[in-house]
C-alpha cells in the first residue's frame, strides 16, 4: 500500500557548514552568561531568562545557517526507485505497448531486451538501498529493527492520522484532533480514577526519616560535564518545542558548553526549572484496533534537548547519593546499575527450585498496574523524596520539575493548545524512571511473610510451603496489605491482569487441591503459564513453553530474512541474524540454560536453518563451519559462566552477593578443588537445573 503523502517542517542542512557555524556563535556576545562558576553570579541570574536569551540567540544563527521548510513529503513505497530507473521504466512500457500493437517479432525482441535489463536495475537499486540502510544502523537495535521494516513490503504503517472519533462525530480537521489527542491524554488517569470510583487525594506520606542520613545537597557542575553531555547527543534523535536539533548542540559543543553550564547551575543553586525546559511535545502512536479511536494510540513525548543536560547532571547526584547511603531497596532491579531482568529472574527460578528440592510448593502473584508511571502522585512524591534527605533547595528544585509541565499534541502541521499535566513522572525524561523507583521503594516494607522482586512496576510477591492453602491464605493477606498500599498511594492495581501461580514438581501439584487468591471478593485469574519479564514460565519450570514461544518468535523472523536474502549480501544476512535472530535466544538463557535435550535440539534447528539462508546452502554443517558459528547450548553455558563471575566479583543485585563459595573459604587446607565453587547439596535431579547449582558446574568446567 502506499504511503499517503503529508507536509513535513524541517531544517534544511543542504548548505550547512558545521565550522561556519561555530564561528558565528563564537562571535556572539555571551557575556551576560559568564562566570559559570560564581556561585554569587548564578544565584542572582534568572534562570529563565538566561535560558531565553541563550535561545535566541541561538536560533537566529542557527536559521541563518539551517534553516526551517516545509515540504510536502511524497508516500514512496519504492524509495530506492530513482529517477533514471523510472525513465528506464517508462522507456520499457512504450516498447510493450509497441509491440502490442504492431506484433512484430523485433518489437517483442526489443521489449524482452529492455525488460530484462530494468528487471536487473530494480533488483540492484533495491538490494544496495537494502544494504545502505543496514549498514547505517548495524550496532542500533530499535533502528536498525525499523529499518527492516522498511525493507519488507506491507510492513510500513502510515503515521498519517486522516480522522478521529470526537464526541462520536468523525473529525478531520488537525486542530480539533490535536486539542482532542492532549485533552485525552493529560486526563486519562483522572478517568481511570474516576471508573474505579476512587477518591482524588492520596494519603500524608508517614515513613520514617531516617535522622542519621545527611542532607543531600546538589553539586555544582563543571564545563566539562557540559562538554561531554554535548557530544554523547544523539543526533537522530528528534528536538522539543524549542526548535533547537541535537545535532546543532552537539557540532556547537565547544561554543556553547560556556554558557549552559551557567543556565544548569543557576539551576541547581536557586532550585528552579526553566518553565520551558518542562513543556513537551506529543505525538500520538498508533497501537493496534480501529484508526479512528482514541483508544488506541499512546503518547510519545518528546522533551527539550537540553533539558536532558540539566536532568542527566541531577540523576548523576541522586542517583550515587542513593547508592551510597543504601536507599534504594534491595528487591528493585529496574533502572540501576549490575541490575537486570536476567537477576531478577534468576532469583524467582532459583528459589522456586530451592522449594521443590525441599518438597515444598510456591505460589506467586504477578501484579499488573495501570499507568504506573502516569499515575504516580507529585505532592505524595516530594514527601518521600524529603523523607530520603532532600530539603530547602534540592527538595524545590523537584517540585519545580515535577509541577506546571505542560505538553502539546503536533498533528501534521498543526499544534494543540496547551494542557498541564498533573501526576505522573515525565515520559522521556532522564530523571523519570528513577523517581518512580523511588516512589514505590517503600512497598516491600509492607510485607510480612512473602517475598518480592521488582522491575520497575512488573512485581511478583512469592510464598513457599508444603500446604498450598496455606499459600493461598498467605498470599491472600499479603495481597490485601499491598493494595492498601497501592490504594494510599494512588495507584491501581489491575485485577484483570493480575495473576496467581503455583510452582512445584509434578507429584505435589498433582497432590494440590485447592488454590485460589481473591482480592475484593474477586478471584484472581490463576495460570498454568505465565510471562515474565519476556520469560515464559510453567508449572514445574520445564521450559517446554518458553521454547515453544522462542520458536515461534524465531521462524517468523528467519521467514523475513528469508524474504529479504536475494536483495542482500552474505554479510548483511549475517548482520541481520546475529542482530535480529540471535539477542532472542540469548536473552536470559542463563534462566532457562538447562532445558533438555529435546528442546536442545529444536533450538539448534533453528540456527542450522538460519546458516543455510545466510549461505545460500543446501547443507547446515557447511553453512556453520564457514560462519564460525558456535552451538547455541555452547553460548549459553558461556554466558552462565559470565553471570556467576559477575555475582562472584559483586557486579549483581545485593541477594546475589555471597551466592557462590570457593572451596577454600569452607575447607581447612588447599586442595586441588581448592579454587573450584563449592557444589550446593541437592536432593532432586530437578534442582540440579538451577542457577544456583548449575552455574557452579559450568564454572568448574571452565576454570
Amino acid at each position: 500500500m502506499k504511503i499517503p503523502p503529508e507536509v513535513k517542517c524541517f531544517r534544511n542542512y543542504a548548505k550547512y557548514d558545521p565550522s561556519k557555524f561555530c564561528d558565528d556563535l563564537r562571535n556572539v556576545d555571551w557575556n551576560a552568561n559568564e562566570n559559570s562558576h560564581d556561585e554569587t553570579n548564578v544565584n542572582n541570574v534568572c534562570v529563565d531568562n538566561a535560558w531565553s536569551r541563550f535561545k535566541a540567540i541561538f536560533l537566529q544563527v542557527a536559521d541563518r545557517h539551517a534553516p526551517f521548510i516545509q515540504k510536502r513529503v511524497r508516500g514512496r513505497d519504492c524509495p530506492w526507485i530513482t529517477g533514471q530507473i523510472k525513465r528506464e521504466i517508462c522507456h520499457r512500457d512504450f516498447l510493450l505497448k509497441k509491440a502490442r500493437k504492431s506484433k512484430l517479432d523485433e518489437d517483442w525482441l526489443a521489449f524482452r531486451t529492455v525488460r530484462n535489463r530494468v528487471s536487473n536495475i530494480v533488483r540492484r537499486a533495491k538490494q544496495t538501498y537494502n544494504k545502505k540502510l543496514i549498514k547505517d544502523h548495524p550496532d542500533d537495535s530499535k533502528t536498525f529493527w525499523k529499518t527492516m521494516k522498511k525493507i519488507l513490503l506491507g510492513e510500513k504503517k502510515s503515521s498519517v492520522i486522516k480522522n478521529i472519533q470526537v464526541d462520536g462525530k468523525l473529525c478531520t480537521n488537525n486542530k480539533k484532533i490535536a486539542n482532542a489527542f492532549n485533552m485525552f491524554f493529560t486526563s486519562a488517569v483522572t478517568r481511570l480514577r474516576q471508573s474505579l470510583d476512587l477518591g482524588s487525594n492520596a494519603r500524608k506520606f508517614t515513613h520514617v526519616v531516617n535522622h542519621s542520613l545527611p542532607d543531600f545537597k546538589f553539586k555544582m557542575v563543571d564545563e566539562s560535564f557540559t562538554l561531554n553531555a554535548l557530544r554523547q547527543l544523539k543526533t537522530n534523535k528528534s528536538g522539543g518545542l524549542d526548535d533547537i536539533s541535537p545535532r546543532l548542540l552537539k557540532d556547537a559543543a565547544e561554543v556553547i558548553s560556556k554558557p549552559l553550564t551557567q543556565i544548569i547551575n543557576a539551576s541547581l543553586s536557586q532550585g528552579i526549572v526553566p518553565h520551558e525546559w518542562k513543556h513537551a511535545r506529543v505525538t500520538p502512536l498508533f497501537k493496534k484496533g480501529v484508526s479512528t479511536d482514541l483508544d488506541n494510540y499512546r503518547p510519545i513525548s518528546v522533551l527539550p534537548v537540553v533539558s536532558k543536560l540539566l536532568e542527566r547532571a541531577v540523576h548523576h547526584q541522586l542517583y550515587s547519593f542513593c547508592n551510597e547511603h543504601k536507599l534504594l531497596s534491595p528487591f528493585q532491579c529496574g533502572f540501576r546499575s549490575n541490575h537486570s531482568t536476567e537477576f531478577a529472574a534468576v532469583a524467582f527460578s532459583d528459589y522456586v527450585r530451592r522449594g521443590m528440592d525441599q518438597g515444598l510448593l510456591t505460589g506467586a502473584v504477578f501484579i499488573d498496574l495501570r499507568k504506573a508511571f502516569d499515575s504516580v502522585d507529585h505532592d505524595l512524591l516530594i514527601s518521600k523524596l524529603q523523607s530520603y534527605g532532600l530539603k530547602n533547595i534540592e527538595l524545590n528544585w523537584f517540585k519545580s520539575y515535577l509541577l506546571d509541565r505542560k505538553q502539546v499534541v503536533r498533528i501534521g502541521t498543526e499544534t494543540s493548545d496547551y494542557c498541564t499535566i498533573t501526576s505522573g513522572v515525565p515520559q522521556g525524561s532522564i530523571l523519570g524512571p528513577l523517581l518512580f523507583v523511588l516512589f514505590i521503594n517503600d512497598l516491600p516494607n509492607v510485607l510480612t511473610k512473602c517475598r518480592i522482586l521488582m522491575y520497575a512496576d512488573d512485581t511478583v510477591m512469592y510464598f513457599s510451603a508444603a500446604d498450598s492453602q496455606v499459600i493461598a491464605d498467605t498470599l491472600t493477606n499479603e495481597l490485601l496489605l499491598v493494595n492498601k498500599w497501592l490504594i494510599d498511594n494512588n495507584l491501581f492495581m489491575h485485577e484483570g491482569k493480575t495473576e496467581c501461580m503455583l510452582f512445584g514438581t509434578g507429584p505435589k501439584l498433582a497432590l494440590s487441591t485447592s488454590f485460589s487468591i481473591a482480592i475484593d471478593g474477586k478471584a484472581l485469574n490463576r495460570v498454568s503459564e505465565y510471562k515474565y519479564l519476556g520469560i515464559v514460565l510453567d508449572a514445574s519450570l520445564t521450559w517446554n513453553a518458553h521454547v515453544d514461544y522462542l520458536i515461534g518468535k524465531v521462524r517468523k523472523r528467519l521467514a523475513m530474512l528469508g524474504r529479504i536474502r536475494k536483495n542482500i549480501n552474505m554479510y548483511t544476512a549475517g548482520t541481520v541474524y546475529t542482530s535480529f535472530v540471535l539477542p532472542i535466544l540469548d536473552y536470559c538463557d542463563t534462566v532457562w540454560s538447562c532445558c533438555g535435550s529435546v528442546n536442545t535440539d529444536k533450538l539448534e534447528k533453528l540456527q542450522r536453518r538460519a546458516a543455510r539462508i545466510i549461505m545460500h546452502l543446501g547443507s547446515s554443517e557447511k553453512a556453520l563451519n564457514f560462519l564460525g558459528y558456535v552451538t547455541l547450548e555452547k553460548r549459553r553455558k558461556s554466558h552462565v559462566c559470565n553471570l556467576v563471575k559477575k555475582c562472584l566479583s559483586n557486579r549483581c543485585p545485593q541477594f546475589f552477593m555471597n551466592y557462590f563459595n570457593y572451596n577454600r573459604d569452607i575447607l581447612p587446607r588447599k586442595t586441588r578443588s581448592s579454587d573450584k565453587l563449592r557444589l550446593p547439596t541437592v536432593r532432586l535431579e530437578c534442582t540440579k537445573k538451577a542457577f544456583f547449582y548449575h552455574g557452579c558446574v559450568i564454572f568448574n568446567q571452565n576454570f
